[in-house]
């Protein structure tokens, strides 16, 4: 009720609040309903992200599988083919190598995924790595590093990949020394590798031929008189 004070006396009168009322209450479910769909919505986007997180990660360690599958099987085709009383120093090195290049493969996975550079230098000490291990299958393996400055990761890797294949194929056919350079030509990159013994059976898997070409390399065997020596080479890469 209201009053209000007039000429000669007082009026009274009284606000129909009934719609005020309704409209309030009105408002308030409306309100509840937007309150209710937020969260309808907030959850629907938590769950939308979590399914596609775990679609990501699900694609991500498939392709990581595929990747180290076929070496994961040659290893241990090496380890079952092994005799069961008598493993010499040689052979368990072999498996320490391969195991080291498929430890260092799942790393190099997710570092190429980051797009980022590597120094030259990181790539010597990944490469010092198996040259340690080679030496217990008999192989010495001297490593000369003449380049500064850094690679993409992908080229790095697959720098890392061709290295572990000719050791692999030097300790297969029993020579006992491997050259290495690495060198810079003003922004390219080459690897050198001569192996001991002239000739030697080494073929270029279709994958890392394949990986090769589209980053925009390439591989050379040579006969070098007396000597045999593979060349793997990247225009334009490095980077001071």
């Amino acid at each position: 009720m209201h009053v209000n004070a007039i000429d000669g006396g007082y009026v009274c009168y009284l606000n129909d609040v009934a719609r005020i009322n309704q409209l309030r209450r009105n408002l308030a479910d409306s309100i509840k309903k937007l309150n209710q769909a937020n969260r309808l919505l907030a959850g629907e986007k938590q769950v939308k992200q979590a399914t596609a997180g775990a679609r990501v990660r699900v694609e991500l360690y498939g392709e990581l599988h595929s990747q180290l599958y076929d070496d994961s099987v040659q290893l241990a085709q090496k380890i079952e083919s092994m005799p069961s009383a008598q493993v010499s120093g040689a052979q368990l090195s072999q498996i320490a190598l391969a195991t080291c290049y498929i430890k260092r493969s799942a790393n190099w996975f997710f570092r190429v995924r980051d797009h980022r550079l590597i120094q030259i230098e990181d790539l010597q000490l990944y490469m010092e790595e198996l040259v340690e291990i080679a030496e217990y299958s008999g192989l010495n393996i001297a490593l000369n590093c003449r380049a500064d400055g850094s690679l993409t990761t992908r080229r790095a890797a697959l720098v890392y990949r061709f290295f572990y294949r000719v050791v692999e194929a030097v300790i297969a056919a029993s020579r006992s020394t491997l050259l290495v350079q690495i060198v810079a030509d003003g922004a390219a990159l080459a690897v050198n590798l001569m192996p001991s013994g002239g000739r030697l059976a080494f073929v270029v898997d279709g994958k890392t031929a394949a990986e090769i070409t589209r980053l925009g390399g390439h591989y050379a065997l040579s006969d070098l008189d007396d000597a045999f020596g593979i060349t793997l080479q990247f225009n334009g890469e490095v980077s001071s």
